[in-house]
């Protein structure tokens, strides 16, 4: 078992911040993760963390990566990957034996665990659409196997720990891959702003939640070292050393300011390290 000690957020997220995770925990089999889980019953799992605030300062939780847990095996059309695999890894591994699919998750700076549990979704579709199999690791440390159909819905994926994924891809020749990546990698450039940010603040409500938040002009706002995008209404960009404390003060200012003017309640797409 790997432990690391007093990691900084901005080498943990791709928002960064001020906090600091005491211990970091990765097993390097799902042997060790089974005991870890029953040493440690109240347990933080920590992905890519592209969708991860850190709250400031010292952060006691006990956190596990499962970074170690990325083996990835091909067999036909059928992919066995581990929960710490990035995603960027698994397309180009695809790749090689004539499969693809998940080329819309490109420059997602994702783990495959992270995108399942929240059926991770752009330009119309979603991972759980490959999902075939889930091995999860249960509260009384059993690994469970669950197959298909799972309850999924937007930004709904999977509710446990999820150690492993098997996914079916399609057939796609090398070339017809990459063309279709590098689409989508531009188009994400061209809506999205560059610079540390979670991703999507908000889950999207009967219109987008970057509409909303461009139509009560709130746009370019800044808290401290944290912005909302002058590109996109949607994202928190870390412009200048911003803390948790600033990106949640604009979280605030948003979803207040969006009720007032179109009575709708915006929900928050990312997830704090320790919530429940």
């Amino acid at each position: 078992m790997e432990i690391k000690y007093n990691k900084k957020a901005k080498n943990l997220t791709t928002y960064g911040g001020k906090g600091v995770v005491k211990e970091i925990y990765l097993p390097n089999d799902i042997e060790e993760a089974v005991a870890l889980r029953k040493n440690k019953c109240d347990l933080h799992i920590l992905g890519g963390g592209s969708n991860t605030l850190i709250p400031d300062g010292e952060n006691a939780v006990p956190v596990v990566s499962f970074d170690n847990l990325n083996k990835i095996e091909i067999q036909g059309n059928t992919l066995k990957v581990g929960a710490g695999a990035r995603v960027s890894r698994v397309i180009t591994t695809a790749r090689r034996y004539g499969l693809g699919g998940l080329e819309f998750l490109a420059g997602i700076p994702a783990s495959i665990g992270g995108l399942v549990k929240m059926n991770a979704g752009a330009f119309g579709h979603e991972i759980g659409v490959y999902i075939d199999k889930i091995v999860s690791l249960s509260a009384d440390t059993e690994i469970i196997e669950y197959c298909r159909p799972f309850d999924f819905g937007y930004r709904k994926g999977f509710s446990g720990i999820v150690i492993e994924v098997g996914m079916c891809l399609e057939r796609m020749l090398e070339d017809k891959s990459r063309y279709i990546e590098s689409r989508y990698i531009n188009e994400r450039r061209l809506r999205q702003p560059a610079g540390r940010s979670t991703g999507s603040v908000f889950k999207n409500a009967q219109c987008s939640a970057g509409y909303y938040v461009d139509k009560v002009g709130l746009k370019g706002m800044r808290v401290g070292g944290a912005q909302i995008s002058q590109k996109h209404g949607n994202f928190i960009v870390n412009v200048d050393e911003g803390s948790a404390d600033d990106f949640l003060a604009l979280v605030e200012i948003m979803k207040i300011r969006v009720f007032e003017e179109f009575g709708v309640l915006l929900e928050k797409e990312f997830i704090i390290l320790g919530e429940k």
